[in-house]
C-alpha cells in the first residue's frame, strides 16, 4: 500500500500538520522496533516525544508549504490523514 503523500502535490495541500495529528502518530510507536532509515530507533522517539512534537510539527509543514520532498521522506514520513 502506497502511502497517501507519495503522488500528492504538496503545493496543493491547504492544510497544516496539527500537534495533535503529531502526538497521535508518536503514540502508535511501537517502543521495540529498529531503526528507520534515519537510524533513529522508536524508543528515543517515545522517550523524547514531548519535546519533539513542535520541531516535527514545523519540519514536516516546512516540507509540505515549500513541496519539498527528500526521496527518503516519501519512505518515512507516516503521517495519515482522516
Amino acid at each position: 500500500m502506497s502511502h497517501p503523500f507519495a503522488s500528492a502535490d504538496c503545493s496543493t495541500l491547504n492544510y497544516d500538520i496539527t500537534l495533535d495529528e503529531i502526538a497521535q502518530v508518536m503514540r502508535r510507536l511501537k517502543r521495540n522496533k529498529s531503526a528507520g532509515l534515519d537510524g533513529i530507533k522508536a524508543k528515543f522517539l517515545l522517550d523524547a516525544s514531548d519535546m519533539l512534537h513542535v520541531p516535527l510539527q514545523i519540519v514536516f509543514n516546512k516540507l509540505l508549504q515549500q513541496g519539498y520532498r527528500p526521496s527518503t521522506t516519501k519512505k518515512v514520513l507516516a503521517l495519515k490523514r482522516h
